[in-house]
């Protein structure tokens, strides 16, 4: 952090910063907005991922609190997954219980791993054609305002595939962004191992790996939840 601040003034597009005085005569909403700009000069300078990995470094910083719209410039990774929606099948607009699925692994692959965040209504890179951006919304997946509603459903299909301890470390929250509402998912990672049963495919516990999330094997349970400090 001390070299990305001491550029010397007469390099081109460099940005001289001047660290305000002693934080006994400063509030704290001084040093936050001091914080946020030094922050921002570091995405500019070393990129949104470098960033946040020092900040998490140097500030014992979590995945959650990073803003959302950090999330989605740092992209995918071992504790940022994005899902377009939560159970509508965008080509025929009818509820597909394999999307619905496909969420309810991802949780569990975090709540197995580690912390990290879900975000509902994101493309991903290779979903993105033409003109779309990155925030898609969720008012494809169904979503017409009522927040409430939309969370418990999400909360209720966790419960009901993973059980009500495993729904305690879930927290949803619906987020306006670019004029587009998108459900943000924390999940905190359980010191239990986690099974996921939904409709016709059995009891199967999931764990993240890289930035995909894949099924744990019978035979690979004992050490995950080893390496991962889960009692089974």
């Amino acid at each position: 952090i001390k070299n990305l601040f001491d550029l010397p003034d007469n390099r081109k597009g460099s940005k001289v910063v001047a660290f305000p005085g002693p934080p006994t005569i400063q509030g704290g909403d001084f040093w936050k907005s001091q914080l946020e700009n030094i922050k921002s000069l570091m995405y500019e300078n070393i990129g949104a991922k470098h960033s946040a990995s020092l900040f998490a470094e140097v500030l014992g910083a979590t995945i959650f609190d990073l803003i959302t719209k950090e999330l989605i410039e740092i992209g995918e990774n071992r504790q940022i997954e994005f899902k377009e929606t939560f159970a509508i099948n965008t080509h025929t607009a009818k509820k597909d219980d394999e999307l619905k699925f496909a969420t309810l692994r991802e949780i569990c692959g975090f709540l197995n791993t580690n912390d990290g965040v879900l975000l509902i209504g994101v493309r991903d890179p290779k979903n993105r054609k033409g003109e779309d951006g990155a925030i898609a919304g969720i008012q494809q997946d169904g979503f017409s305002g009522d927040e409430d509603n939309y969370i418990l459903q999400i909360t209720n299909s966790v419960n009901s595939a993973m059980g009500l301890i495993a729904a305690s470390l879930v927290d949803p929250k619906i987020i306006k962004l670019e004029g587009q509402n998108i459900c943000r998912i924390e999940c905190r990672k359980s010191s239990s191992m986690v099974y996921c049963s939904f409709s016709k495919k059995g009891q199967k516990a999931f764990g993240r790996y890289g930035s995909s999330t894949t099924e744990i094997l019978p035979s690979e349970l004992a050490g995950w939840a080893v390496n991962y400090k889960l009692s089974i």
